[in-house]
C-alpha cells in the first residue's frame, strides 16, 4: 500500500475514533491491520444494548453512531483534498443501518441521514480541537499500527494541553503567567 492510501487510511481510522470519543461513544481500539472486510477498523463498546427502539436514549446512541460512522470518510476527504479516497461504502451502510431502525420511509431517513453527515461535518471541518486531535491520533496511528482507548485518550489530552499552553501567549508571543 502506498504512502497516500496508508496515511488516508490513518486519518480515516482516527475520525471514527476522535469523534467517536466527542460524542461518549467508547473505543475499544482503532488499527490500521487488515481483516476479512476491511483495510483497518475502529471498534466501539455499545453504550448499552442496541433492544428498545422505544426508548430515546436508544435514538440518540444510534444517532452518534451514524455520526461516528460518517466521520471516518470525512476525515479521510478533509485530509486528501477530494473525496477521492478510499471506499466507505461500509461506513455509509452501516449509518443507514442504524436509522432504519427507527424510521421505515426512506425518503426521511435520507433527509435524517444528510442531518447526521452534516453534524460530522461541523466536528472533522469546523472544530479546532477535533480536527488537531484527528491529525495527532493519525499520525501515532501511523507510527503503531494499533492504537487502545487509552492511546487515543492520552493524545486528545495532549492536544488540549498544547491549546492551553497557546493561549496563555500574549499578542506579542510572550508567555502569560498562569
Amino acid at each position: 500500500m502506498d504512502e497516500v492510501t496508508l496515511t488516508a487510511m490513518a486519518y480515516h481510522e482516527a475520525g471514527h475514533a476522535v469523534i467517536g470519543k466527542y460524542l461518549d461513544f467508547p473505543i475499544k481500539i482503532v488499527t490500521l491491520i487488515p481483516d476479512s472486510k476491511t483495510l483497518g477498523h475502529a471498534a466501539f463498546h455499545w453504550p448499552a444494548a442496541p433492544n428498545d427502539l422505544n426508548d430515546p436514549f436508544q435514538r440518540v446512541m444510534f444517532e452518534d453512531a451514524a455520526v461516528t460512522a460518517f466521520a471516518g470518510p470525512l476525515a479521510e476527504e478533509r485530509y486528501l483534498g477530494s473525496r477521492h479516497g478510499l471506499s466507505s461504502m461500509g461506513d455509509y451502510e452501516d449509518a443507514f443501518l442504524y436509522l432504519q431502525r427507527f424510521e421505515s420511509d426512506e425518503r426521511i431517513w435520507n433527509a435524517w441521514a444528510a442531518y447526521l453527515q452534516e453534524r460530522a461535518r461541523f466536528f472533522v471541518c469546523r472544530h479546532c480541537r477535533a480536527w488537531n486531535e484527528i491529525k495527532a491520533v493519525a499520525q501515532l496511528l501511523l507510527e503503531r499500527t494499533t492504537l487502545s482507548a487509552a492511546h487515543i485518550d492520552a493524545i486528545c489530552k495532549s492536544v488540549e494541553d498544547d491549546e492551553e499552553i497557546l493561549r496563555r501567549f500574549d499578542e506579542e508571543g510572550r508567555l502569560e503567567d498562569a
